[in-house]
C-alpha cells in the first residue's frame, strides 16, 4: 500500500484538482449575486480577485526565495540567481496589485498618479491607459503558452530535451504544466473571440464576468507562476533523488 502522502507526488491534485477549483470559486459569488460586494467593488481594484492574485504572487515569491537558499540538489549559482531574479519580481506583481499598500493603509496618491494613472492609484502598471498592464497580460499569455503547454510538448515527444543542460531542464515543466496553462488562457480568451461576433462588444460590455475577466486573467496567471515554481521545486527533487541513488 502507498503510504506516501507527500502533495508534490500528486500531481493530478496539485497542476488540475486544484487550480480548476481556484477557477471555480469565484464564479460563485457571480451566481449569488455578490458581484459587487467580493468580486468587483468600488474601488473597483480592491476586491476578491485583486487581492487574492497578490497574494498568490507574494507566495510564489516567498517559495522562490526558498529554494534561492535551498540546497536540494546542490544547486549552482546560476539557479540560485534566476530564483532570486524570479521571487523579486513576483513580489513586484504583489506589490503593484495592491498599489503598494495603498488599498489597505489608504494614503493619497501623489499628484503625477493622479494625472497619469487610469485608476488614480499609487501603481506603475495602470499608466498610460492601461499600456504596461497590457503588455504584463500580453507577457503571461507568451510565457504560459510557450513555458506551459509548447516546451513541455516538445521535451516530451521529442529528444530534445536530454540534450539540454541540466538547468534548462529544471525550469521546462513537465506535462502537468498544461491544465493550469490552459485555466490562465481560458480567464479571457472567450472574451476575445465573442468581441469577433456582431453584437459581441456590446454583450462583452454588459456582462458582469466578461467585462472584467481580465482580472481573472491576473487571478489565474497567480495561480500559474505559484505552480510553476513548484514543478521547478519537483524537478530539483527528483534530480537529486537520482544523485542519491547514483551514489553522487
Amino acid at each position: 500500500m502507498n503510504t506516501n502522502t507527500d502533495i508534490i507526488s500528486k500531481p493530478w491534485i496539485v497542476y488540475v484538482a486544484v487550480p480548476v477549483a481556484i477557477f471555480i470559486f469565484p464564479h460563485i459569488f457571480l451566481v449569488t449575486g455578490g458581484y459587487e460586494a467580493w468580486i468587483m467593488p468600488d474601488p473597483r481594484e480592491d476586491g476578491y480577485v485583486e487581492n487574492a492574485s497578490a497574494l498568490f504572487f507574494l507566495f510564489t515569491g516567498i517559495y522562490a526565495f526558498y529554494l534561492a537558499r535551498s540546497n536540494i540538489g546542490g544547486q549552482t549559482i546560476l539557479f540560485r540567481a534566476a530564483m532570486v531574479f524570479f521571487g523579486l519580481t513576483a513580489v513586484w506583481v504583489c506589490l503593484e496589485e495592491i498599489s503598494y499598500g495603498q488599498h489597505f493603509i489608504g494614503y493619497s496618491t501623489p499628484d503625477w498618479f493622479l494625472a497619469h494613472n487610469k485608476n488614480r492609484e499609487f501603481n506603475f502598471h495602470n499608466l498610460d491607459k492601461d499600456a504596461p498592464s497590457y503588455a504584463l497580460k500580453t507577457a503571461g499569455y507568451i510565457l504560459a503558452a510557450t513555458v506551459g503547454i509548447v516546451a513541455p510538448l516538445v521535451v516530451r515527444f521529442t529528444k530534445i530535451g536530454n540534450s539540454l543542460p541540466v538547468i534548462i531542464r529544471h525550469f521546462i515543466p513537465t506535462c502537468w504544466m498544461i491544465p493550469p496553462s490552459l485555466l490562465h488562457l481560458f480567464a479571457n480568451l472567450p472574451k476575445n473571440i465573442i468581441k469577433i461576433f456582431p453584437g459581441g462588444q456590446e454583450f462583452v460590455e454588459s456582462s458582469h464576468y466578461f467585462s472584467e475577466s481580465g482580472e481573472y486573467e491576473e487571478y489565474m496567471l497567480g495561480v500559474w507562476v505559484f505552480l510553476y515554481v513548484v514543478s521547478i521545486h519537483a524537478a530539483i527533487r527528483k534530480r537529486s533523488a537520482i544523485s542519491q541513488k547514483r551514489g553522487v
